[in-house]
């Protein structure tokens, strides 16, 4: 069998168009970030706009690197040469079966691996199974599965999977952050609508 080797040109791809990187923590990716890109739709004639996936601490060096210029992050994290601001209110609930003793947590460097060590800590709980994934849709299918119990994002609850509320610690802020010295008048006026969006 030959191998065929399609070069299709990518048309929106010109020099006459802004680079936009957005990077974005895994909670935020899946749930916040759809509504962000929305309102950019309008720009995309002025914006070759890139979207990546990664983790919290992640986002924060390649800002502070000015490798990308925008940002989603799941802690309050704070630097020099940075801009933080909260942009969505989201929720951290005990979803599925802990009875099962399978309890998933994100990986270090993840936002949400931080509030799940406290939870753990907290409640004298000590799974016999504690599963570590990288990836919030992993977690979320083994759940739909009936299989353990994880700390997520309310926004990931369907009908299929039990949860339990828990108090006003684990509500939490989805932050953007920014390059604090970016020059392009184009790329603030992006950041500012997207401040826009706040909740706050």
């Amino acid at each position: 069998m030959i191998g065929m080797n399609y070069n299709f040109p990518l048309k929106n791809q010109t020099p006459s168009r802004k680079p936009f990187k957005i990077a974005a923590s895994h909670s935020s990716a899946t749930t916040v970030l759809p509504l962000i890109f929305k309102n950019l739709i309008p720009e995309l004639e002025q914006l070759n706009i890139e979207l990546m996936m990664l983790d919290s601490q992640e986002v924060f060096d390649l800002i502070r690197n000015h490798e990308i210029h925008f940002g989603i992050i799941e802690k309050p994290m704070m630097d020099e040469t940075i801009e933080t601001f909260p942009l969505f209110k989201d929720e951290l609930v005990l979803a599925g079966k802990p009875e099962n003793d399978i309890f998933f947590i994100r990986e270090a460097g993840s936002g949400v691996a931080h509030y799940t060590h406290n939870y753990l800590k907290e409640n004298n709980l000590n799974p016999k199974n504690l599963v570590s994934v990288n990836n919030n849709d992993m977690i979320v299918s083994q759940l739909n599965a009936g299989i353990g119990a994880s700390l997520i994002s309310k926004r990931f609850i369907n009908e299929n999977i039990a949860f339990q509320s828990l108090d006003k610690r684990y509500h939490r802020i989805f932050y953007g952050v920014s390059f604090l010295a970016e020059q392009d008048k184009l790329l603030k006026t992006v950041i500012k609508q997207i401040k826009n969006l706040s909740e706050f």
